[in-house]
């Protein structure tokens, strides 16, 4: 009999662990297939929207940037009570009562167009992911949405034969949560934990294409980023104008070329590349002018004047200007 029991037992935890492991494994986030071709405004949608069935924390800003603007364009949606709710609340009204297939298709079109209002109400930020939108159209899109939901976007590019893939976060200054999104080729996969649920949407039949941009968008970027072109072509004469004559300490270009370094880092702006010089311009392997390149593409970027990346060095300008190590640098390149 105590054998029976003990048998009894153990059939009975191995089917509670079993249960429990499934029940884990369906929390568990990875990578899912959203049937997203539109550079990631769908996978965004599903991981909204997953948030809000496994009950993490959305925030309250990010909901206000994008719920009224969804109940305006798909009115039918606005379930639930009328009583006083709170936003967030209302959000999860909406997710419950609406088919998660429909909901995503209506929400994905309502990101488009948040984004889209972005993008032509301040082109001046987005000029430099304009001017590289044949490269990658996803840098255009995903920064102008990133900056309408008031949040973080996380892009992880997986290249051919890379193990690692590339990342991007835009609009990193906001840190009231991330979307981390998977670009394999032209597809785009959200990272949730409504695996299962999330899944589903692979089959969609109502997957958006990708759309183009309107005529009068397109001259908006493009008047926008002419401008930008303009100002750093005057930042880099004024800049080399005051190192040649001795107005600008080699040591204080070097403290202001960090500091606006790490402000674009905060600011989510930093690139690569030496963002307006053009294919004809060559590029010298000098670390004065380099740094004056990129100082000016810096200031353009984040909008900061002159007078503003002179107060990055103000308090530590003459320490600098009595520091010959720099130049010593400079004189040895």
């Amino acid at each position: 009999m105590a054998t029976a029991a003990r048998e009894g037992e153990v059939r009975f935890f191995r089917h509670h662990s079993a249960t429990a492991v499934n029940e884990v494994k369906q929390h568990v986030p990875a990578w899912v297939n959203v049937a997203d071709a539109q550079y990631g405004y769908r996978a965004a949608s599903a991981v909204l929207i997953d948030m809000a069935l496994t009950g993490k924390r959305l925030p309250d800003a990010v909901i206000k940037q994008f719920l009224p603007k969804h109940l305006e364009l798909f009115p039918a949606h606005d379930v639930g009570p009328r009583g006083l709710v709170t936003i967030a609340e209302r959000f999860k009204y909406v997710v419950g009562g609406v088919n998660i297939r429909v909901l995503t298709d209506a929400l994905t079109e309502t990101l488009m167009a948040l984004a889209t209002d972005s993008i032509a109400k301040h082109p001046e930020h987005f000029a430099y992911a304009f001017a590289h939108v044949q490269n990658n159209p996803a840098d255009l899109y995903l920064a102008a949405l990133a900056n309408s939901l008031n949040c973080s976007i996380e892009l992880s590019v997986v290249e051919p034969q890379k193990e690692i893939p590339v990342k991007s976060t835009y609009n990193a200054s906001k840190s009231l949560m991330t979307i981390a999104i998977k670009q394999e080729g032209s597809g785009f996969m959200p990272h949730v934990h409504q695996v299962g649920k999330m899944s589903t949407l692979a089959n969609s039949h109502h997957a958006q294409k990708p759309s183009e941009l309107s005529g009068s968008l397109k001259e908006k970027l493009s008047d926008a980023l002419d401008k930008q072109s303009f100002k750093y072509g005057e930042l880099v004469h004024k800049l080399s104008v005051m190192v040649h004559v001795g107005e600008l300490h080699q040591s204080q270009l070097l403290m202001m070329y960090n500091g606006l370094i790490n402000q674009d880092i905060e600011q989510g702006t930093q690139r690569d590349e030496l963002v307006f010089a053009s294919a004809e311009q060559k590029i010298p392997y000098h670390a004065c002018n380099d740094m004056i390149f990129a100082i000016a593409s810096s200031m353009v970027l984040s909008q900061t004047t002159i007078e503003k990346a002179f107060d990055l060095i103000a308090d530590k300008a003459d320490c600098a200007i009595n520091n010959g190590g720099h130049d010593a640098l400079f004189a040895a390149i």
